[in-house]
C-alpha cells in the first residue's frame, strides 16, 4: 500500500503545471469506485444499508479523504516538492493517534507517546525545512500549509470508518467514499473546466489515471482499510 501510495508525488508534481488537481481527484475517484464495486460484488460483499447515518458517513468520508486530503495533496505539489511532502504525509499516524485519543479514549502506550513525539519533531524540521523557530514567525510555505491541513483530513478519514468498517466490508465502505468524494468534488472540477479539459486532453495522463484509480486509489485504499 505504500509503495502504490508514493506513486502519488512524482505525479503530482508531473501534472502540477496543469493546475487541475480536482479532474485529477475526480477521475481516479470514479475508477477507484468502478475497481472496488467489482471486487465487493465478486466477494458478495457490495450491499450497504444506505440510513442517513451511513450516507451522512459516507459524505463525511468523502469530504475528508477526498476534498480535503487528496485535493489538499494534488493543490499542494504544485507549491512544493514531492519528497518534502511525503515526509510530511508520514506524520498521518500521529494526527490519528492524537484523534484517537480524543474522540474513542483509546489508550496510548508510553512508547506510541515517544513515537509521536519523535514523528512531530520530524514533521516540525521537514515543515520549517530544518528552522523550527521559524513555525513561531509564521514562516511556513503554502504547500506545506496545505499538506498539514490535508494530513487531518486522511487521519479524520481513518476515524470516521471504524463504526462503517464494524458492520460493512472493507471493500463497500472505499468504494462508497470514492464514490462520495468523486460526486462532491466534480462541481469543483466543473467550475475549472479549461485546465480539466487541457488535463484530460492528454492520452497518456489518462493512461497514468487510469492506473493510478486501479492500483494507487483502488487496491491502496481497500488495503489501508482492510488494515484498519
Amino acid at each position: 500500500m505504500g509503495i502504490l501510495w508514493s506513486t502519488s508525488y512524482p505525479l503530482g508534481r508531473y501534472l502540477a503545471p496543469y493546475e487541475a488537481p480536482q479532474a485529477v481527484v475526480v477521475i481516479r475517484g470514479f475508477i477507484a469506485f468502478a475497481f472496488l464495486i467489482v471486487i465487493a460484488r465478486r466477494r458478495s460483499q457490495a450491499r450497504i444499508k444506505l440510513s442517513p447515518n451511513v450516507i451522512g458517513q459516507l459524505v463525511l468520508l468523502g469530504i475528508c479523504g477526498f476534498c480535503l486530503h487528496n485535493f489538499l495533496l494534488f493543490e499542494a505539489l504544485e507549491h512544493t516538492q514531492a519528497n518534502t511532502g511525503a515526509v510530511i504525509n508520514g506524520a498521518i499516524p500521529v494526527v490519528v493517534v492524537i484523534l484517537d485519543y480524543l474522540i474513542f479514549r483509546r489508550t496510548i502506550g508510553r512508547w506510541s507517546i515517544a513515537g509521536v513525539g519523535l514523528s512531530f519533531i520530524g514533521a516540525l524540521i521537514v515543515v520549517s525545512h530544518g528552522e523550527v523557530t521559524s513555525i513561531f514567525h509564521g514562516a511556513i510555505g503554502y504547500g506545506e500549509l496545505l499538506f498539514l491541513i490535508a494530513i487531518f483530513g486522511w487521519a479524520m478519514y481513518t476515524i470516521v470508518a471504524r463504526p462503517l468498517l464494524e458492520r460493512y466490508s472493507a471493500a463497500a465502505v472505499s468504494a462508497y467514499a470514492c464514490l462520495a468524494g468523486g460526486v462532491l468534488m466534480l462541481p469543483w472540477m466543473l467550475s475549472n473546466l479549461a485546465a480539466s479539459i487541457a488535463l484530460l486532453s492528454q492520452p497518456s495522463i489518462i493512461l497514468l489515471l487510469i492506473i493510478q484509480g486501479i492500483l494507487t486509489m483502488g487496491l491502496g485504499f481497500l488495503w489501508y482499510y482492510e488494515g484498519v
